[in-house]
């Protein structure tokens, strides 16, 4: 059996204003238009999907809730976990093996440089200076359960970001 996980970087946020919290900086007009984007792409390729866990600051939210609604996924199915706001690539794999076995395809959405260091420790032939904005990479992994996911063997299924034409 495998398990499949498909990782999103939050799509573009405006910059926070003066006095601001990072945390609560919304997406911009074009990052809206990122989610869609890409919400179409992966709609297109994807089986189902089982669960997302996304990071709790607002623009990761922004971001799940578009994708929701292009994938007909309940929103009130989303689990927000605080300790995806910046999170490391330690931290992303820790959440996956906590994972349940059931589940077979789960979706993360979170922030860089975490997500770009995740990405760059799946395999050796695979190497990105920087995952875009609303970038997302599909993952599968030969095992039965998640706790094995960083161990397992993995293959990239899917890479792509909103100005990019195709997959890798």
């Amino acid at each position: 059996m495998t398990k499949k996980i498909y990782i999103i970087r939050h799509a573009k946020s405006r910059y926070a204003l003066s006095g601001e919290s990072d945390f609560i900086r919304p997406l911009n007009i074009t990052g809206f238009e990122e989610v869609q984007k890409m919400a179409s792409r992966l709609h297109h390729i994807n089986d189902t999907i089982d669960t997302i866990l996304c990071s709790s600051a607002l623009r990761t939210r922004e971001t799940a809730s578009g994708f929701c609604v292009s994938w007909k996924f309940d929103q009130n199915k989303i689990i927000y976990l605080d300790e995806l706001y910046h999170a490391s690539s330690e931290t992303i794999f820790n959440t996956i093996s906590q994972l349940d076995d059931k589940l077979r395809t789960a979706v993360i959405i979170a922030h860089n440089p975490g997500i770009t260091d995740f990405m760059n420790q799946m395999n050796e032939s695979f190497y990105v200076d920087d995952v875009p904005t609303c970038g997302v990479a599909g993952i599968e992994a030969a095992c039965d359960e998640w706790k094995d996911f960083r161990e397992s063997e993995k293959k990239l299924i899917f890479f792509g970001y909103p100005s990019q034409k195709g997959n890798l």
